[in-house]
């Protein structure tokens, strides 16, 4: 047996979930970039945990926190698997303004 067909025998709940059955607990800590940062004053990062199953931003989609009237970009994603948890740091931007984009030459 080669190592490929032994790590695709290994099933996604046995990574997520502890061996007595409990769900693992995701601790999500938030990042942002120097621009978002001054958009929102002086909380510049911030973290909280959650059960197991809860969606996990990626790159390039929405955020919106509960306590921002701003929506923020994903622009990048870091995971660590621990022995009790996983953790999460999700570093959001600002999005670009619609000025911002490059759509070529108008026709």
């Amino acid at each position: 047996m080669d190592s490929r067909s032994r790590y695709a025998k290994i099933a996604a709940s046995a990574l997520f979930n502890r061996p007595n059955g409990a769900r693992m607990t995701t601790h999500l800590t938030i990042e942002f970039t120097e621009h978002a940062a001054e958009a929102i004053g002086e909380q510049t990062s911030t973290s909280f945990s959650y059960d197991q199953g809860a969606h996990v931003p990626q790159p390039g989609d929405f955020v919106e926190l509960e306590n921002s009237r701003q929506t923020f970009l994903v622009i990048g994603r870091v995971f660590s698997l621990k022995a009790n948890y996983s953790a999460v740091k999700l570093v959001l931007d600002l999005p670009p303004s619609d000025d911002d984009q490059d759509f070529g030459p108008a026709h």
